[in-house]
């Protein structure tokens, strides 16, 4: 028992000696003794250290791993939207964008929303003539085969109502048309599809043409009296939306 606590007062007083030799090392102004504990002390940081240079591997490991897990996802969603078809609706009100956008392709007394509402209506009748799950527009088909692609339905109608409206741009309508009928299964479905919007699209065209968008504008006569225009004729002429005497 003796000898036990002799041996504990032993380590005791090592501790205490090592304690305070290490205390002394820094009150001390002796700079070999900070250079030395300064370098035991700080060279786990170093990049001679074998054991924390493969620690540092490990992690940036780890890192790049995270980052492919992270990134791998959204790449694969990219390249999954891109190889999707877009949409028939959208495409067909693209080319009708582009259209009104053309210098001189809109008459400047009509307004573009009317052709815009004319298009998206003919799309609608035609793909709810197949599936008949909402009230029709306007027009409302007899014996329509529900195996009819409505796809194809949406592409003619499309086509032949802007055809109507911009006749000036058919060459490149009957080629998207194509385009787009070309991608489909050359079956019954496509041409059952093809007859439903082209009869939608002419329906809703004899419908539309006695909507008086297409009357001619009275002659405007500029005056100086009051809730007159006193704007020179010319100008008028000029921005293409009166008629002037």
């Amino acid at each position: 028992m003796q000898s036990d606590i002799h041996h504990s007062d032993d380590n005791g007083a090592r501790e205490a000696t090592e304690s305070s030799q290490l205390t002394t090392s820094f009150s001390t102004p002796n700079r070999l003794a900070r250079r030395r504990y300064a370098g035991r002390s700080t060279g786990v940081l170093t990049n001679n250290n074998p054991r924390y240079k493969q620690i540092f591997r490990i992690l940036a490991t780890f890192a790049l791993i995270r980052a492919f897990l992270q990134v791998a996802p959204l790449a694969n969603a990219a390249t999954q939207n891109s190889a999707q078809p877009v949409n028939a609706v959208i495409e067909w009100n693209r080319t009708l964008l582009a259209i009104v956008r053309t210098p001189g392709a809109q008459p400047a007394t009509i307004h573009s929303t009317r052709n815009f509402a004319i298009v998206h209506a003919a799309m609608y009748d035609a793909v709810n003539n197949i599936e008949g799950k909402f009230s029709p527009y306007l027009v409302s088909l007899p014996n329509v085969p529900r195996s009819a692609s409505e796809i194809a339905a949406a592409d003619a109608a499309a086509h032949d109502v802007l055809v109507s409206l911009y006749p000036a741009f058919q060459a490149s309508l009957d080629r998207e048309l194509q385009q787009d009928l070309v991608q489909l299964p050359d079956n019954e479905r496509k041409a059952q599809g093809v007859a439903v919007g082209q009869a939608v699209a002419a329906k809703l065209l004899a419908a539309r043409s006695t909507d008086g968008a297409n009357v001619t504008p009275p002659l405007y006569l500029p005056g100086s009296q009051p809730g007159e225009l006193p704007v020179d004729a010319t100008e008028l002429r000029a921005s293409g939306f009166y008629a002037v005497a």
